[in-house]
């Protein structure tokens, strides 16, 4: 039986979760189920009530910055069955080296759009 990975993606830009569920959808059919969180309420909710196989966080949010919820939730995101990325378009040099530096909780800071190729690498 193939393992279904839990897949979280948190951004406050609607049309980027639409377009970033579908591309998963088309490459990881069968493979993936995606849960999108929109603010902190949303995040909360889906964080409390799931274990996620992989989350991807956007640092730039109204009301709740990346670096928040990565601290808030740094234990479920540290766990060695999830693995979190940085999904932002940042280019911020300070950015990078702060999230380079959250190793155990950040597997990488990766650039939208979201090259679902290189996450397959990681469920394969």
């Amino acid at each position: 039986m193939t393992k279904v990975y839990k897949l979280l993606l948190i951004d406050d830009d609607e049309i980027f979760l639409k377009l970033a569920k579908m591309r998963f959808k088309m490459k990881l059919s069968g493979k993936v189920t995606i849960s999108t969180a929109i603010n902190a309420s949303e995040i909360s909710e889906q964080m409390e009530k799931n274990q996620f196989d992989m989350i991807f966080i956007d640092l730039n949010m109204p009301g709740i910055t990346g670096w928040q919820v990565i601290e808030k939730y740094k234990d479920k995101l540290a766990l060695p069955s999830c693995t979190a990325f940085i999904c932002s378009s940042s280019i911020d040099p300070k950015d990078h080296l702060k999230a380079a530096n959250m190793s155990g909780i950040i597997e990488k800071m990766i650039s939208k759009p979201i090259d679902i190729d290189y996450i397959r690498t990681f469920l394969d």
